[in-house]
């Protein structure tokens, strides 16, 4: 397992461990490990379901190992640690008086997102559109929100002055080629089944996301349409990421796959397709597997 260089600030340190052995993989699994933790926190912190479930542990680490199969993206793996602390600051806003410390923190985090994994800079834009639908219009949260999320990269700026490294002040590096580079000829036949099979089990599973049931209460919708917004921010990174960088990135869907599809999931007794579509995804990540370690052509 060895990660590749897509000269993200992280990578510097995530390729020194290319040169220990089994250090890529240790760090991949404790990423791994502590996301799935972080997101099952997220889910039953903020009651996405009516009682406590483990299903987005179980959904967080299988696809995120899944698509590490794929490809290793130990920069988005971290991220995603970073975007889950912020998810659940933004999460927690609902109709307090003051909120300047949530909007802060999630700023700060969402921040170090996006610095981690560059493509996350959409996230600002998930920041804002989060702060807009959520309450009234305040250009003193909006601000303060901003400022936080601009902190990590100043602290980054700060560094590379204090180092003197002059030569490295970017975010994206991109190699220009006549070669086409299409979503097809980057992933084999499996990969591709698999990576369908997750959009379309996300894409079904979002109807679902929004019958609330015997839990339509406001705060239940403000959580579901914050995190919404966030996961369309989420997805604005694949473009982002291959548009500045040249890398078609499908593991991004890990973060808003674990959540919307582990709700779907978790109800699988009021749905006929959700039990289907899971071990017919599940059967795919096998196929995939097995692909990956060479048993299947």
């Amino acid at each position: 397992m060895v990660s590749p260089d897509r000269h993200y600030p992280i990578d510097y340190f995530a390729l020194q461990l290319n040169n220990i052995p089994g250090g890529t993989l240790i760090a991949v699994v404790s990423l791994i490990v502590l996301g799935a933790l972080l997101s099952s926190w997220v889910f039953n912190r903020n009651e996405f379901h009516s009682s406590p479930t483990y299903v987005p542990v179980f959904l967080y680490a299988l696809t995120a190992s899944l698509f590490s199969l794929v490809t290793v993206n130990i920069p988005l793996l971290a991220a995603n640690l970073f975007l889950l602390f912020g998810s659940a600051y933004l999460l927690d806003v609902f109709r307090q008086a003051r909120v300047l410390d949530e909007y802060f923190r999630a700023g700060f985090w969402l921040g170090c997102a996006a610095l981690t994994f560059p493509p996350y800079l959409s996230l600002a834009l998930g920041l804002f559109l989060c702060i807009v639908f959520t309450r009234a219009l305040h250009l003193r949260e909006v601000g303060v929100a901003f400022m936080a999320f601009a902190t990590p990269f100043i602290l980054w700026l700060s560094w590379k002055f204090w180092f003197r490294e002059w030569d490295y002040l970017f975010l994206f590096y991109k190699v220009i080629t006549f070669d086409q580079i299409t979503f097809s000829n980057t992933f084999d036949r499996w990969e591709l089944f698999f990576i369908s099979a997750t959009g379309i089990a996300l894409l079904l599973a979002v109807p679902r996301f929004f019958l609330l049931g015997d839990r339509s209460s406001n705060k239940a919708r403000s959580v579901r349409s914050t995190f919404i917004t966030l996961s369309l921010a989420v997805f604005l990174a694949l473009g982002t990421g291959y548009l500045f960088s040249g890398f078609w990135m499908p593991e991004i869907v890990i973060v808003p796959f674990t959540f919307v599809g582990g709700y779907w999931f978790t109800n699988y007794r009021f749905s006929l397709f959700a039990p289907i579509v899971f071990y017919a995804w599940l059967a795919l990540g096998v196929l995939l597997t097995l692909s990956a370690y060479h048993f299947l052509q």
